[in-house]
């Protein structure tokens, strides 16, 4: 995840706007879609970190992914 402490801490307060800030018109595929934003889904974040070093394990899954199989398109740079 490109999330810091700092954006989880954010998410407790604006979590679309940090949202946005990776996943430009995130907010809104997931809203057509149903799906709300919530300061709830930003806590507790767990990193993969050691799974990769100890087992070089990485997920498949990913919420970029999800975004993308719900219609959200990434803007280019």
């Amino acid at each position: 995840t490109p999330l810091t402490n700092k954006d989880i801490i954010a998410a407790q307060v604006e979590p679309n706007t940090v949202i946005e800030k990776y996943w430009p018109g995130a907010t809104e595929a997931m809203k057509a879609k149903g799906f709300a934003v919530k300061t709830k889904n930003f806590w507790p974040v767990t990193s993969i970190r050691k799974a990769k070093l100890m087992l070089d394990w990485e997920p498949e899954d990913t919420f970029e992914k999800w975004l993308k199989e719900i219609g959200w398109v990434a803007k280019k740079a």
